[in-house]
């Protein structure tokens, strides 16, 4: 049950932060993408990105980068960490996505709500992800989906 006083406020405040810290770039088509996915009990959402220097021909300005506070505030504290990794770069949004879920798939259990965040961030980013020539990068924060990608186990 959406409550306007609760979930309301919640939107708003995230939706302020994500406009405020994540201004949305076309893409370059000489650097290669990253992608986070992430779901809960209630939707998924997918972040599209290209990592840019700061220093070099072609930098960028830090200030396109999300501190470490928005990320937090954001709820994505694994995310937090992993930015430390993208330090010396600027992140440039190409792509924000989210998706509520339906009745169905809120019966389903974690694994499969992460997995289906996955597989349907990579279907609407499809158009950008086919068309670069250089790998893509996708991040989760569920370990079962990390186990699973280094499983020496076959079907």
């Amino acid at each position: 049950m959406w409550r306007p006083e609760v979930e309301g406020k919640a939107f708003e405040e995230v939706k302020a932060e994500v406009l405020a810290n994540y201004p949305i770039f076309a893409p370059r088509w000489d650097l290669p993408y990253h992608g986070m996915t992430d779901a809960s009990d209630f939707g998924m959402a997918g972040w599209l990105f290209q990592l840019v220097p700061l220093s070099g021909p072609d930098s960028c300005d830090q200030r396109h980068t999300p501190s470490q506070e928005a990320v937090q505030k954001l709820g994505m504290v694994e995310y937090g960490k992993l930015l430390k990794k993208f330090e010396g770069h600027c992140i440039h949004t190409i792509r924000l996505l989210s998706k509520p879920f339906g009745k169905d798939m809120m019966a389903r259990p974690t694994f499969y709500k992460e997995a289906k965040a996955v597989f349907w961030f990579l279907e609407k980013c499809r158009y950008y992800l086919v068309s670069s020539p250089f790998e893509v990068s996708i991040y989760s924060d569920h370990a079962p989906l990390q186990w699973i990608k280094h499983s020496r186990r076959g079907p």
